[in-house]
């Protein structure tokens, strides 16, 4: 269900991004990403913050749409980073890259805990939500663990990548927590107009 381009739900992301001198290709990295809104059969809606700079995201049809917030207006761009393109998020297959953890209960609720295998490898740009294609030392050990229903349907998920030095500090430092709502349930996202509707997260 997560490889699927046209997965439809509601999604929040929050991502910390740690990346010391030498680790990357320029300088360092301390970021802090979030994103929460809606994806829907290959589009998607809602509000993207990076360092505390909040924008409005619409992405229809290939076509994209942003308004600064609070008080920007709706612009169309040429287009937005790959690595902004929710879905699909973990670039799974089923078959070899996730492995049965065992039955757990998370907030109350029985679920299945799945763990990514060594044969999985992720997009850390696209699941960060941030450019990591600089990244000249990546994260030497990345787990994803993944909690779904026992019908398969996603709860939350949590990624960590790191990497650390002689000395045993971390220089790459990569976490990052998912909640799915709604799954399955289809939205109309439309382009802004003189009626436009604002995100998610602000209805």
């Amino acid at each position: 269900m997560l490889s699927d381009g046209k997965l439809s739900a509601q999604i929040t992301i929050n991502s910390h991004v740690v990346v010391k001198a030498g680790a990357i290709g320029q300088g360092t990295v301390n970021a802090t990403v979030g994103f929460d809104g809606q994806v829907s059969n290959g589009n998607q809606w809602g509000t993207l913050t990076v360092n505390g700079i909040s924008q409005d995201i619409r992405l229809i049809n290939e076509h994209v749409y942003r308004r600064f917030l609070p008080t920007g207006k709706w612009s169309e761009l040429g287009g937005i980073p790959n690595y902004y393109h929710i879905c699909p998020m973990f670039g799974l297959t089923p078959d070899r890259d996730l492995q049965l953890i065992g039955p757990e209960t998370k907030d109350g609720r029985e679920l299945l805990h799945l763990q990514s295998t060594r044969f999985w490898s992720p997009d850390v740009s696209r699941l960060a939500l941030y450019d990591l294609s600089t990244l000249e030392i990546p994260p030497a050990v990345e787990v994803l663990d993944l909690w779904v229903t026992p019908d398969g349907t996603p709860v939350s998920a949590t990624f960590s990548g790191t990497t650390t030095n002689a000395g045993g500090a971390k220089i790459v430092d990569i976490q990052i927590s998912y909640t799915f709502a709604q799954v399955g349930v289809e939205r109309e996202i439309d382009v802004p107009g003189p009626n436009w509707s604002p995100s998610p997260s602000y209805l």
